[in-house]
C-alpha cells in the first residue's frame, strides 16, 4: 500500500485530511507561541497552558503532544503544579490513539515534543545561569558597599584620633612642639617675673643704705 504523506504531520499519521490539516494548523500555533512564550517565567507560562485547556486550542496528537510536553515542564520546575494544573483533554478518536507515537513502555515520543524539551531544558539552562549571574552581581555589590562602609568608618576614626591627639594637654607626636612652645612661655614668663622681683628687692635694700 502506497504511503500517504499528506496525512503527516510532525510525526504522526492522520486517519483524514481534514484531521491533518487541523493537526497542521496546530502546529503553526505551536511554532508561533515557542517564539513568544517565556520559559523562565513559569506563572506564564502556566497561563498559557491553562488558557490553551479551557479554550480547547489544540484537539489533535500534535496540539495535545505539545501541552502535555508544557505540563511536564511546569511540574519539573515546581511540583506543586501537578495539583493545580488540569490535565490534558484527551479529544482524540479512537481512530487516533493508536497514532500518537508511544514507545513500549507507554511514553511519547517523537514529533514536537522532542524538539520542545530540547527547547525548554535549553531555556532553563540560560534563566539558571541569569540567575546565578545576578546573585553574584548581587553579592559583589553588597561587598562592595560594606567595604565601603568600613573604609568610611575607619576614615572618621583617623579623623577623631587626630583631633583628640590635637587637643589633648599631654605631649605627644602631634602636638609636641605646641606643647613645647607653650611651657618654654611660661617657663620664661616666670623667670622674668622673677628677675624683676629680685631687681626690686635690690632697689629697695640700695635705698635704705643711703638712708
Amino acid at each position: 500500500m502506497e504511503r500517504d504523506d499528506k496525512l503527516e504531520v510532525n510525526g504522526f499519521r492522520f486517519s483524514s485530511q481534514q484531521m491533518a490539516d487541523q493537526a497542521a494548523m496546530e502546529l503553526r500555533k505551536i511554532q508561533y507561541l515557542e517564539t513568544k512564550i517565556d520559559y523562565g517565567d513559569t506563572r506564564k507560562v502556566q497561563a498559557i497552558y491553562e488558557k490553551a485547556v479551557r479554550e480547547n486550542v489544540f484537539q489533535t496528537a500534535v496540539g495535545l503532544f505539545y501541552l502535555k510536553g508544557i505540563r511536564d515542564y511546569l511540574v519539573r520546575e515546581d511540583e506543586r503544579y501537578e495539583a493545580v494544573l488540569p490535565a490534558v483533554p484527551a479529544l482524540m478518536t479512537e481512530g487516533e490513539k493508536g497514532e500518537t507515537g508511544r514507545t513500549e513502555d507507554g511514553k511519547l515520543s517523537g514529533g514536537h515534543g522532542t524538539e520542545w524539551n530540547s527547547t525548554a531544558k535549553t531555556r532553563t539552562a540560560e534563566a539558571k545561569r541569569e540567575e546565578r549571574r545576578k546573585k553574584e552581581l548581587q553579592e559583589k555589590q553588597h561587598q562592595l558597599r560594606l567595604s565601603l562602609i568600613v573604609n568610611a568608618v575607619l576614615v572618621l576614626g583617623l579623623i577623631a584620633m587626630f583631633f583628640i591627639a590635637l587637643r589633648s594637654e599631654q605631649p605627644n607626636i602631634l602636638n609636641y612642639e605646641k606643647n613645647i612652645k607653650d611651657r618654654y612661655a611660661a617657663w620664661e614668663q616666670e623667670l622674668t617675673e622673677r628677675e624683676q622681683a629680685v631687681r626690686k628687692m635690690e632697689l629697695e635694700l640700695i635705698r635704705k643704705q643711703g638712708e
